[in-house]
């Protein structure tokens, strides 16, 4: 057999594997049990009893294909039993069943479940497996059509829900995904492609839990969110497969740079195994899955190439047309932070994350929602452990009291203010009406700080362009802040930050995990014997946390100044020099965030770097 043949044969065997370890897994999980003999036919199912003759309707022994039908096959029989034959049955549209194309079987799969005499509860867990599938279909079997068949079933339980009068409207987000999958389908599923099948399905998924979370209560909606993402269990081959990718791409990284991402979010760069003990912490979880699924679905597209089609910076070696080749669909134009002032963000050093289109999308996906029902900033271990050793808390713009939940269970005593809180929820521009996680958060603002002089005063990612964080320091009378954010990014205000140099002084720095467009951590401040007035610009930029990367120097207006990469915004260098001998590490940070290397040594050409204090 020549070399491609084998290739793909292997490639249909492993994919093979990966659906038949699915099924298993969920039918043990319904208290079937799911046999497969050589061929890869059904030998018997346990306690499932679905009758063979449905299945025999599709022609799966008749087409010359049998591979591929086989594996509609098992997805049918999957699909059927997590369902269970008592709430519907599967139905192959078409006139003559026996003369269907393997195509025409895998498009054209419809579930007609018997959502009438469903429980409330049974439709809700219903309406969560049915995008559980579709998200399994698309990431893992990279079968998008097999996502399209579950979104109709999907589409009926919209239509029950309207009977029973729910508040269930995601058209527009079940649009964007049915159109994003007709175009992977007409025009090819590139990668690019299906990660926009991926982030336009999570939209879908979050967008309905938020309308059922009244539904499922706070604690099931959790559940839901980390069963959608962590889907259905894969087969052995696959995990062991994607430990040791995982493993080559750290090993390949600056070892400075591994460690730190490896102690920052909790990964053993040995076994390549999150640490669970963070189980309670479910962001973090959230985005260690996002990690995860960007590292395995990034590998196959060319970032850098989209930079280069953008910037136009191309070897005398490198073509128009192979430019254009390496950037495929990528939409290599950057995305609206170009024009700067959008959503809160600034110009300049507050501007947003230098990245091509496609890739702040994907980030989008990952972080919006997420950070709508839970916080805008992730917190580890180090970083709750060192709050709760400063002793009792109070903390202004709770949000929906992540943080202070943490907090308490770790034994701190925690007092949380928010002016959207209870009743006023519903003018929450930043979380809505996502379920809180402590039932005691307050309506205050900073005013409410003048009763608190002996507690922690917390700031966790105050919003930009508001003087919230700012009117906070100005009521509060206690000796210690604990601030979460950025310093010349996109959290609190530049007055917030000259303000709170001139009143307090750094004591720790405290690195958090962040998703890829963040560079927030948490800082402890301690009040200054005396107060810095006038603050100048030489004292205010010597006092700030932003040094340096390569050599810690800081900066100052006449003498030293810091430029920031634009594309990873975590690094900051004073020379050339530095940001050259620090290639490395800068290169390996890029990785991380899927970027690549782009523009890591044009060092301080604009378009790539920015000064920092500029704006």
């Amino acid at each position: 057999m020549p070399k491609r043949g084998r290739k793909k044969e292997r490639k249909s065997q492993k994919k093979q594997k990966l659906v038949d370890n699915w099924c298993r897994a969920v039918a043990e999980q319904y208290g079937g049990a799911l046999e497969f003999d050589e061929a890869g036919s059904v030998k018997s199912r346990g306690a499932y009893d679905q009758s063979q003759s449905e299945l025999a309707a599709s022609g799966a022994e008749t087409t010359s294909d049998r591979n591929h039908l086989s594996v509609s096959k098992l997805w049918i029989e999957n699909s059927a039993q997590l369902f269970s034959s008592k709430r519907g049955s599967w139905r192959l549209e078409g006139a003559d069943k026996s003369k269907m194309s393997p195509e025409s079987v895998s498009n054209r799969l419809e579930f007609l479940p018997m959502l009438g005499s469903m429980t409330d509860d049974m439709l809700v867990q219903h309406c969560i497996s049915v995008l559980v599938d579709a998200r399994h279909c698309a990431s893992n079997l990279q079968h998008v059509l097999w996502s399209q068949d579950c979104l109709l079933g999907f589409t009926t339980i919209l239509q029950e829900c309207d009977e029973r009068g729910y508040i269930f409207d995601v058209a527009l987000d079940l649009d964007a995904v049915n159109v994003a999958i007709e175009t992977a389908s007409r025009e090819g599923l590139t990668p690019t492609r299906l990660l926009t099948v991926i982030g336009k399905l999570d939209a879908l998924f979050f967008s309905a839990s938020y309308m059922l979370r009244d539904k499922l209560g706070r604690e099931s909606l959790q559940a839901a969110h980390l069963a959608y993402l962590k889907g259905h269990p894969l087969c052995a081959e696959s995990v062991a497969s994607f430990r040791n990718k995982k493993k080559t791409f750290f090993r390949k990284l600056d070892a400075s740079v591994a460690k730190r991402f490896g102690r920052t979010f909790g990964l053993n760069l040995e076994t390549m195994q999150w640490d669970e003990s963070d189980s309670e912490n479910p962001l973090l979880t959230i985005l260690r899955c996002a990690c995860d699924e960007s590292l395995r679905l990034f590998s196959g597209i060319d970032v850098q190439a989209a930079f280069i089609s953008f910037f136009g910076d191309r070897s005398k070696n490198d073509s128009k047309k192979a430019v254009a080749k390496l950037a495929g669909d990528a939409s290599a134009a950057l995305g609206p932070q170009e024009r700067g002032g959008i959503e809160g963000y600034g110009v300049g050093a507050r501007g947003r994350p230098l990245c091509p289109r496609f890739v702040e999308e994907w980030r989008n996906s990952k972080r919006d929602w997420p950070c709508r029902f839970y916080a805008y900033a992730t917190p580890n271990k180090e970083a709750l452990a060192e709050i709760c050793q400063l002793g009792s808390v109070v903390e202004v713009g709770a949000g929906t009291g992540y943080w202070s939940h943490l907090l308490r269970k770790r034994g701190c005593n925690v007092v949380a203010y928010d002016k959207h809180a209870g009743e006023s929820a519903e003018d929450n521009a930043y979380h809505r009406k996502a379920p809180p996680f402590i039932p005691d958060i307050k309506i205050g603002n900073p005013e409410d700080l003048a009763n608190h002089t002996r507690s922690v005063l917390f700031l966790c990612y105050p919003p930009p362009d508001s003087n919230m964080a700012e009117m906070c320091l100005q009521y509060y009378k206690g000796s210690t802040v604990a601030y979460v954010g950025e310093f010349q990014g996109t959290t609190a205000t530049r007055a917030f930050e000259r303000r709170l140099l001139s009143e307090y002084k750094i004591t720790r720095s405290i690195r958090i995990p962040t998703f890829p467009d963040q560079i927030c951590s948490l800082t402890i401040w301690a009040r200054r014997a005396k107060t810095i007035s006038p603050l100048s610009d030489a004292i205010f930029l010597a006092s700030w946390p932003i040094r340096c990367v390569r050599c810690g120097a800081h900066g100052h207006p006449d003498i030293t100044r810091l430029y920031r990469c634009r594309a990873c915004r975590q690094n900051v260098y004073c020379s050339k020099r530095c940001c050259k001998s620090d290639a490395a590490s800068h290169q390996s940070v890029h990785k991380i965030l899927n970027l690549q290397q782009t523009g890591c040594t044009k060092f301080p050409n604009s378009k790539y770097f920015v000064q920092v204090g500029s704006s």
